[in-house]
């Protein structure tokens, strides 16, 4: 299994990717190649060609590090790899930063002790980030 920077080429794939079941917002292939082009990072993880993850680093609207999301096909989660992708994006952002943030919905407890056990902690919570009604925890963790 390897993890590497993602390209235009691999914009398919990562759709493929969010498109799974329990992935609440799907991503499209133009939103990707448009986020490629302001310089946001994606990282893919593969085996055999196949993808099997995905990680985004970006610059939000604060002028803060933040990992947008990171993705694992459902028959391969639990196996190390989100860690996995978590690490590499923790590398790329320690050259650009001191700090990694992310947003993750309150009920989603699986993806909040999974960023507890990587060292995140909670320090803001947030209605309507991305949709009226909605909550979402803002986490950091100092890099």
């Amino acid at each position: 299994m390897i993890i590497r920077h993602a390209d235009a080429n691999d914009a398919h794939r990562i759709v493929e990717i969010s498109q799974q079941d329990g992935y609440g917002h799907p991503l499209d292939k133009e939103s990707i190649l448009n986020y490629m082009k302001q310089g946001d990072i994606y990282l893919i993880a593969e085996e055999n060609n196949k993808p099997l993850g995905v990680a985004k680093l970006a610059l939000n609207e604060h002028a803060e590090l933040e990992l947008f999301v990171i993705l694992v096909k459902l028959d391969e989660q639990r196996k190390g790899l989100g860690s996995k992708l978590l690490k590499k994006i923790e590398k790329l952002a320690s050259v650009k930063g001191n700090a990694l943030v992310l947003h993750v919905r309150v009920n989603n407890n699986k993806a909040i002790d999974f960023y507890k056990k990587h060292g995140f902690s909670v320090v803001q919570e947030i209605a309507d980030l991305y949709e009226k009604g909605d909550r979402h925890y803002k986490m950091i963790k100092n890099l």
